[in-house]
């Protein structure tokens, strides 16, 4: 019986713990005096991401509350935290993340004949123009500092990529 036991304890601890693997990892990086937050989504869908900064004597770049759509594979760069100098300091902040369902949209280009045609027979008073596809977000160029322990594998996957 306690053979039993046992193996269900463990069995339920292997599956809360793949549970609790989230796909959105938040982690911040030094640039100078500033401390720049960063969200990756590591899963396989699209999440829009909310960040919400409590800092008290410091900056905070573009504000204290940022929401961006962040597609899977992605990065991107949320605040910057920079301390006002002379003044004592404090931060931290909360992170939600939530399914995106924003829906991808269709551009026309020259390379879809029978699109392009359609939209030169629409009467003069509606106009069309092609959408642009946004550039993915630029990353910062600062040197991350990784603290690691030695025979963690953690650190090791990390440092490896």
């Amino acid at each position: 019986m306690k053979w039993v036991s046992a193996f269900i304890l463990l069995l339920s601890l292997l599956v809360s713990g793949k549970a609790q693997q989230k796909d959105i990892e938040i982690f911040e990086k030094k640039e100078g005096n500033t401390n720049i937050v960063v969200a990756r989504n590591i899963g396989k869908v699209s999440y829009q991401v909310t960040l919400v900064v409590n800092a008290k004597g410091m900056d905070v770049i573009p504000g204290y509350t940022v929401e961006a759509i962040i597609p899977a594979g992605y990065m991107k760069e949320m605040v910057r935290i920079t301390p006002r100098p002379g003044e004592s300091w404090s931060y931290g902040y909360d992170v939600s993340f939530t399914e995106s369902s924003a829906q991808a949209s269709k551009s026309i280009t020259p390379n879809q004949p029978d699109q392009v045609a359609s939209n030169t027979a629409k009467t003069s008073s509606e106009t069309t123009t092609p959408k642009v596809p946004v550039p993915p977000p630029t990353l910062s160029t600062a040197p991350i500092i990784v603290y690691t322990q030695a025979g963690c594998g953690r650190c090791s996957f990390v440092k490896k990529e």
